[in-house]
């Protein structure tokens, strides 16, 4: 159980840390130049109210597409992670009596 509450507070500290975006590459700029459509929404850069942005990996920085601003703002890291058992029926009942 102390290995999974370790691994939870890693995974913790992982998230809370975010990495600014690196400069584009040259294919990069043109792909960003190019785009018509967000890439999260489908919708068209045409919109007065809204602007295109480079969305980014916020764990490595690395550029992924072009998006709205509000579409971008609206992607988040997830509020949860999910862990998978191997053999539920047998490992639940440590991890319960290590909760309560």
């Amino acid at each position: 159980m102390e290995e999974i509450v370790w691994i939870g507070t890693l995974v913790k500290e992982i998230y809370s840390q975010t990495k600014l975006m690196r400069s584009l590459m040259p294919g990069e700029c043109a792909i960003y130049n190019r785009a018509t459509i967000c890439h999260l929404c489908s919708g068209p850069f045409a919109r007065v109210n809204n602007w295109k942005v480079r969305d980014h990996d916020y764990f490595t920085g690395a550029f992924i597409e072009v998006a709205w601003n509000n579409c971008n703002k609206l992607r988040r890291h997830p509020k949860h992670l999910s862990i998978p058992f191997n053999n539920l029926a047998y490992n639940a009942h440590f991890v319960k009596t290590q909760l309560d």
